[in-house]
């Protein structure tokens, strides 16, 4: 079989769908939450694509819509959550620090999808804060006054600031 080079294209707003040897594929979405809509459209199994044009009407009107992302956004922060709960109790310091910025990575990524998501402002700090606690727990100063640099102004970044004075 001749193997066909394939080059992903992007442009603004635009989709690339590339077929070749038979097989469909999405090469790149520049809509992360389109992806699922679009691999569900493709697939070769009529039983597993949307059952009618009203029920894809309504998956492409909630990625317009930015529901999507906001609903991936609660999922998210939801993960930050258990992750920043499962660090907490973890007594190996790098183990901890590793799940620490597995929440971290979680919270942003909240926040990215949908910057007002309350609960993932939330996680971020209370995850910048567990940071400045971890290394204070682990006798370093220098990188608990890094990581407070990663708390939000506010409350509990001054509290931490106080603790960190003494």
């Amino acid at each position: 079989a001749e193997e066909i080079e394939f080059e992903p294209r992007r442009e603004e707003g635009i989709v690339s769908v590339e077929w070749w040897a038979g097989q469909r594929a999405i090469a790149q979405v520049a809509f992360p939450n389109l992806k699922p809509v679009l691999e569900r459209c493709l697939r070769t199994d009529p039983g597993e694509r949307f059952p009618s044009a009203v029920e894809l009407r309504e998956a492409l009107a909630r990625f317009l819509s930015g529901e999507a992302d906001r609903e991936r956004s609660r999922e998210l922060a939801a993960e930050a959550g258990e992750a920043l709960s499962a660090a907490e109790g973890e007594p190996d310091f790098p183990t901890r620090y590793r799940r620490l910025f597995a929440a971290e990575g979680l919270a942003q990524e909240a926040l990215r999808r949908w910057a007002e998501n309350a609960v993932a402002e939330e996680q971020v700090a209370a995850v910048g804060a567990a940071l400045v606690r971890c290394a204070m727990g682990a006798g370093d100063v220098g990188l608990a006054e890094a990581f407070l640099a990663r708390v939000p102004a506010g409350e509990r970044r001054e509290e931490l600031a106080r603790v960190l004075a003494v």
